[in-house]
């Protein structure tokens, strides 16, 4: 399955209506070569629409050579998170695009690490009264990590050496600004809180397991 946010999806969709959505792989060498996807009738969501998930079958798509997926058992869906104490505190980091300008290719893979400033036991309500679940965590976003996957990173001794486990934590909604003010005639900018919303990996979970789910699977193992 191909994963991204919601709202990229769509913003795109409106912004390429002519040449349609591409997919767009970076490979080991810096390579890169678009692949054609389908509209958003092709695509999966949750049921509740305030979630900011979507989700391509891989079916419906030319998946590009050596593109390896994630499995489901390295998801931190809630048993994960409940059975492993996770909580504030904990490290995360963040693999997305650099849209910043100044190289001489349009995006730039980058990480960045950050760590949990709140779990997702608060709902919170978006600009049209919806309420929603994300996690907050103390890691600057900005246009180009939208949709990016966002891990828990727990060290842990093994042996001589120490290895860091890494599950899928969520996918990046989005972040917090503060508003401009307009003082003593001077404008202040709106500025980025160094504060990101990730959206739960659960509904993923869910949506992946549901019998319409399974029906589409098998379905599609049949046409093969």
């Amino acid at each position: 399955y191909l994963v991204t946010a919601r709202h990229n999806l769509f913003d795109a969709a409106a912004a390429s209506s002519r040449i349609g959505l591409v997919l767009r792989p970076w490979q080991a060498e810096g390579e890169r070569d678009d692949v054609p996807i389908p509209a958003a009738s092709s695509w999966d969501f949750p049921e509740d629409d305030a979630v900011d998930l979507a989700v391509l079958p891989h079916w419906q798509f030319d998946m590009p050579h050596g593109v390896a997926a994630i499995p489901i058992h390295d998801f931190a869906g809630d048993s994960v998170l409940r059975d492993n104490n996770v909580g504030p505190g904990e490290e995360v980091f963040m693999i997305g695009l650099f849209t910043g300008g100044g190289f001489t290719r349009a995006e730039r893979p980058i990480v960045r690490m950050g760590s949990i400033a709140a779990m997702n036991d608060s709902p919170m309500v978006d600009n049209g009264g919806r309420t929603y679940q994300v996690f907050l965590i103390e890691a600057r976003s900005h246009g180009g990590l939208s949709g990016s996957p966002v891990w828990t990173a727990r060290s842990r001794p093994r042996g001589d050496n120490v290895i860091t486990e890494a599950r899928l934590l969520g996918v990046v909604r989005g972040h917090w600004e503060t508003a401009s003010v307009q003082a003593s005639g001077v404008a202040t900018p709106e500025l980025n809180m160094g504060i990101a919303q990730v959206t739960p990996i659960q509904p993923l979970v869910e949506l992946l397991m549901s019998r319409a789910a399974f029906a589409a699977r098998r379905k599609a193992r049949g046409a093969r």
